[in-house]
């Protein structure tokens, strides 16, 4: 080799070295931290946010090219509750060099540490992903004609919160470590692979998307599982292109070993123990344009398992509609495990609202709902929702005791709660068979009694109160009509109003209970603890009962109206027009249910002729009480449970007794001291008729 190849060789290697080192100690002199003011307004010129960054920014350019950045801040719009849309603690890219010259940029690692993202939507309608650069700011195309492949980001310990201020909701993501990777950015596949901590759960996920061609199908799976409640999320799917009007085909299946230590990690509250149970949710989800079937839908809880289809047609409105079955449900065996849930609950304190722009159509029925050991058949419920407004088409169910019970009607907002109004309808053709369902001994009556039950109504309820209007009901030959209300809340109250034809006591005598009837005394302290129920409640009651048949006689024309108010029973009219030829009035008011009970009654009853009493009383005395004439009888008591005083007159045929008196000592050792006066023309006939 000649001396001048020599030292063009030497100068070459000379001049490479000098390259290679200036390229090496460039970034060490050129203080890059200088331009931060240009970088800021370069990204704040596209997305219109200010960007910070507070810390260095460090290069290096070989082995590999390398970009260290710490302290990012990304703002929030004008007015978020947290001020900073993104934080990054630190990032650090390295992308090869090599491959830049085959027009590929390949990222060997990009790490984004502590990462914190504040997603706020405003009470206006503002929201921390509505960036919007202005018009002339707009990106120009660069990067054209390279592939950008990203062998590896990092993320550590990132967090995720979404707050709506119009709703209150607060969302959070925490602990979320994760990496991804992608063979291609544009056209994949990608791989993603992490954990994180969402509503106090912690979980693991994988996503995998497959490549993306255009025209050509697109897959992807997502798996998550926690070991809460062993869960386990799967979703396989497949696009038929990767724009957003492609057909989609997905299968979702969902499996947890205990839902109710799920539910209970996930809202921070023990859920009831009917739903620590094995769970299992999975469906066939099909896309073509805007309509979506969701087929094979299959839930199961424990023994419970719900089956059926349903379809969504995507717009505005959105509207679904769905058919679902479910099995034969043991209520015996999940009501106890309800027992006690919500005790705590104090109630919603939230405006009721139902949604808008969603039309939902959904129906239901159940093979067996078995309640009280007997089966419910029949059970199906059918509602529409549309226009902020649930019609409840039909609510049916078929019950033991060759019962029905149907309810239609509507549910809406009224006043920032939910109010229903509707019809009930409800029939029984054996009575008896009911009670004894429902845990209630059948009286004993005739065979021929309590033969049927029908009961018609209007129906208003809400949260505060529930209102039986228009109520017609029939029992047996018997028609009631009326009104029923029911005021709910800590103190109930309520108000009856109810109007009877007719009622044969005769027919619903039996032979026993009339051998049987006794005359034992009751004093006022056994009736006023009976009264004892009623402290807790207030009421009011109007009744009318247009004629009674007891013993063969007429009674007609009976009126009640009483109230309860605050532990005071008032009975301001009890009348009866026609009792057996008498006339009946009585009024009473009783006080301090509650605490000392008082009462105060006066009552009057008079006849132009004993015998129509006398035979009401007991048919074989009318013979005995006719010729005796009218009879006027009136008097008052008051006292409370250890005394009474009492006032009575009594005026029949020539006889007049007047008696007036004290009891004490009811409760321990009763003492009494009695004043009577009395004028009596004819003993005999007054003795004959006692």
């Amino acid at each position: 080799m000649s001396k001048t190849v020599k030292r063009t060789l030497y100068a070459v290697v000379a001049v490479l070295a000098l390259v290679v080192v200036l390229v090496a100690a460039g970034p060490a002199l050129i203080d890059i931290n200088r331009y931060k003011t240009e970088i800021a307004a370069a990204v704040e010129a596209r997305t219109g946010r200010a960007l910070a960054i507070d810390g260095d920014i460090e290069l290096a350019i070989v082995p590999a090219l390398r970009l260290s950045v710490s302290g990012l801040r990304l703002a929030n719009f004008t007015g978020a509750a947290t001020p900073d849309m993104l934080k990054i603690e630190r990032v650090e890219l390295r992308v090869a060099l090599w491959p830049l010259l085959y027009r590929i940029v390949e990222i060997e690692e990009l790490r984004l540490f502590e990462p914190k993202i504040a997603l706020e939507r405003a009470a206006d309608g503002r929201a921390s992903w509505d960036i919007a650069a202005p018009a002339e700011a707009a990106p120009e195309a660069a990067g054209e004609g390279f592939a950008v492949r990203l062998d590896s980001l990092v993320i550590e310990n990132a967090s995720v919160t979404y707050h709506d201020a119009a709703s209150g909701r607060v969302e959070t993501i925490a602990s979320l470590d994760a990496t991804i990777r992608a063979a291609d950015l544009a056209a994949g596949p990608f791989e993603v692979a992490g954990d994180m901590v969402a509503r106090g759960v912690p979980l693991d996920f994988t996503l995998d998307i497959g490549a993306i061609a255009p025209g050509q199908p697109v897959t992807m799976t997502l798996e998550a599982m926690s070991e809460v409640g062993k869960t386990r999320l799967a979703l396989a799917a497949t696009l038929s292109e990767a724009t957003p009007d492609a057909a989609v085909d997905a299968v979702l299946d969902l499996d947890a070993g205990n839902l109710g230590a799920l539910l209970a990690a996930a809202t921070g509250a023990p859920g009831p123990p009917a739903l620590a149970q094995p769970f299992g949710a999975s469906a066939k989800l099909t896309r073509r344009g805007d309509d979506v079937d969701i087929a094979e839908i299959d839930v199961t809880l424990g023994d419970l398992r719900v089956t059926g289809d349903g379809s969504a047609r995507l717009g505005d409105p959105l509207a679904f509609e769905a058919a679902l079955a479910v099995g034969t449900v043991n209520l015996d065996t999940l009501l106890p495990m309800f027992a006690g849930a919500g005790a705590d609950d104090t109630g919603p304190t939230g405006v009721f609202a139902l949604p808008g722009g969603i039309v939902a159509d959904l129906e239901v029925t159940a093979e067996a709902l078995i309640y009280n050991g007997q089966a419910i058949r029949g059970a199906r419920i059918k509602a529409t929702l549309a226009d902020n407004t649930v019609l409840l088409r039909r609510l049916f169910a078929e019950l033991p005791g060759a019962a029905a019970i149907e309810i239609d009607g509507r549910l809406a907002a009224v006043d920032g709660a939910p109010e229903f109004r509707g019809a009930l309808r409800f029939d029984a053709g054996d009575p008896r068979g009911l009670m004894r369902w429902l845990g209630v001994a059948p009286p004993d009556l005739p065979a021929d009694r309590l033969s049927g039950l029908s009961v018609t109504a209007g129906l208003i309820g809400g949260p505060a109160a529930v209102t039986l209007d228009g109520i017609e009901a029939r029992l047996d030959e018997t028609m009631m009509r009326g009104r029923l209300a029911v005021t709910l809340g800590a103190r109930p109250a309520l108000d009856l109003d109810l109007v009877v034809d007719k009622i044969d006591v005769d027919a619903y005598r039996s032979t026993a209970a009339a051998a049987s009837a006794g005359t034992d005394a009751i004093v006022p302290a056994d009736l006023l603890a009976a009264l004892a129920p009623l402290a807790g409640f207030d009421a009011a009651v109007s009744l009318g009962i247009g004629r009674l048949t007891l013993n063969r006689q007429r009674v007609a024309g009976i009126a009640l109206a009483a109230t309860l108010v605050d532990g005071t029973l008032e009975v301001s009219e009890a009348r009866i027009d026609d009792l057996a030829g008498a006339t009946a009035s009585a009024r009473a008011t009783v006080t301090g249910i509650a605490t000392e009970p008082a009462f105060d009654v006066g009552y009057r009853l008079a006849a132009d002729d004993i015998a129509g009493l006398a035979a009401l009383v007991d048919p074989a005395r009318a013979e005995t009480a006719a010729g005796l004439g009218g009879i006027v009888a009136e008097g008052r008591a008051r006292g409370t449970r250890d005394w009474v005083d009492f006032a009575a007159t009594l005026e029949l045929r020539d006889a007049r007794i007047a008696l007036e008196g004290r009891a004490e000592g009811l409760g321990a050792e009763p003492s009494f001291v009695l004043a009577y006066d009395a004028a009596i023309e004819d003993t005999a006939a007054l003795f004959a008729l006692a």
